[in-house]
């Protein structure tokens, strides 16, 4: 009598069984992580526009404005009335909220005013971002869910 070599019915049925444990304890997680990702590329993603704007307003010897335009979900660099660079955001992924939606540097590279930008999905600010533009022109991005160098945590996604 030969032996013929393969799976019976009941192991592969414990396979299935075990992978689908597996799945059901790994996508909760695995969405989470997709969540965190987006809101900290959003963040990540404004820091780099902020940054561009600083430093064609020294390149270009003007002044350079940063608009956000809540209505039309994008954030707007404009120079001498010349529209150089826009972000658009998506607020189901990540929502973007500034204490002043407008912020100009100098050509010396200095902001006009201190501005602080929250970044959460859903309010959540375990896992959000602020970003700060201080009056010297800086750009700091604070870690997750902080809200100073000093290591606060983030009191609120809308930023005072």
């Amino acid at each position: 009598m030969t032996r013929v070599k393969g799976f019976t019915l009941v192991e592969l049925m414990v396979i299935i069984a075990i992978l689908a444990i597996t799945a059901s304890i790994a996508i909760p997680n695995f969405t989470k992580l997709i969540r965190n990702n987006q809101v900290q590329a959003k963040a990540e993603e404004l820091s780099s526009l902020l940054q561009y704007a600083r430093s064609e307003a020294v390149a270009k010897r003007t002044s350079v404005t940063v608009e956000a335009k809540p209505a039309d979900r994008q954030w707007v660099v404009t120079a001498s009335g010349t529209e150089l660079r826009s972000l658009d955001y998506n607020p189901t992924q990540a929502d973007i909220k500034p204490n002043n939606n407008s912020l100009s540097f100098n050509p010396s590279g200095t902001a006009n005013r201190n501005v602080k930008i929250g970044i959460c999905r859903d309010d959540d600010k375990a896992n959000g971002y602020m970003l700060e533009v201080m009056h010297s022109g800086a750009t700091y991005l604070y870690p997750r869910g902080k809200q100073d160098t000093v290591g606060t945590n983030l009191a609120s996604c809308t930023p005072s």
